[in-house]
């Protein structure tokens, strides 16, 4: 439970605001795009949202596994956000 929790911990503070960002910057890129004159910032922006929202999903998918099989916590629509079991082998983690 305890190195679930810190991998939980280290989701919440790595991967998800990365994501954040990167939504942002993906965003004013798109909406530079939209300009008459596209600027390279909104290209750079556009670019390195992209980047970072990959990398924070990456960062995510790492850290909520489950510390004892290390499986994926995957269920029927995706990454399980709260699971109170592994679906894998059973094993509590909350």
């Amino acid at each position: 439970m305890d190195a679930y929790r810190r991998n939980r911990r280290l989701a919440n503070t790595r991967g998800w605001p990365a994501f954040g960002l990167g939504f942002v910057g993906f965003g004013l890129g798109i909406l530079s795009l939209g300009a008459d004159t596209p600027s390279v910032l909104g290209l750079v922006a556009l670019f390195g949202g992209t980047l970072a929202m990959i990398g924070g999903l990456r960062a995510v998918s790492r850290y909520t596994r489950c510390p004892a099989c290390h499986a994926a916590l995957r269920g029927n629509r995706g990454l399980m956000l709260d699971p109170t079991a592994c679906p894998e082998c059973g094993a509590r983690l909350q």
